[in-house]
């Protein structure tokens, strides 16, 4: 990927597990679809497949590279729902503590107990202080094969600038997704994507 010479940022990912990374730009570090349970695990998850009970187990086999106790300090939490146990498990759950979280609106509501928590709609731009500077954070529509509301997410700040064509260069965690040719092609069109996480992002 050819990152444009006015991307004054400095960016580091660095994948932990899964979906679960935690990417640090000029020290802000943000953290993707905490899960941190230790392996192995198994969970009954029948009912997401419309089975009978005991029919079919999610198996965790291998733990995070880092544990929890390992992170550095946590900026904010981007949870691209927080619904299914390999996005958001026990063990992650404890850094919703006292951050800011971005979500899907259902995912904000069943999290109200969680002050920080923000509902994130698609394309919907929020804006934050981190770090001492402003960030904009943007909501990409996301279609989830077992349904339910689940959201992307674009980053942009100052120093990121633009591209030559003008538009906007952006950090992008794709979320759980599938490819969707519209989103895509409207991402294209309006932003460029200067750094990504998760696979579909080749698509662009």
């Amino acid at each position: 990927m050819m990152v444009p010479e006015n991307f004054k940022s400095k960016v580091a990912i660095t994948h932990i597990t899964t979906a679960t990374a935690i990417v640090d730009i000029d020290g802000v570090k943000f953290i993707t679809d905490p899960i941190f349970d230790e392996a192995p695990k198994s969970l009954d998850r029948s009912h997401l497949a419309g089975l009978s009970p005991g029919e079919f187990f999610l198996t965790l086999q291998k733990g995070p590279a880092i544990s929890i106790k390992q992170l550095p300090i946590v900026d904010c939490v981007l949870l691209s729902h927080e619904d299914h146990i390999d996005n958001l498990d026990e063990t992650g759950r404890q850094l919703l503590i006292g951050r800011r979280v971005i979500t899907t609106p259902d995912g904000a509501k069943i999290l109200s107990d969680h002050p920080g928590t923000c509902a994130i709609e698609p394309w919907q731009t929020l804006k934050f202080q981190l770090g001492g500077e402003e960030w904009s954070i943007i909501g990409v529509p996301c279609v989830h094969v077992p349904g339910g509301q689940v959201t992307g997410f674009l980053l942009h700040k100052k120093s990121f600038g633009n591209s030559p064509d003008g538009r906007q260069n952006v950090v992008y965690f794709t979320g759980d997704t599938i490819y969707i040719e519209d989103v895509f092609k409207k991402l294209r069109e309006k932003y460029h994507v200067s750094c990504r996480s998760r696979w579909v992002a080749r698509m662009l």
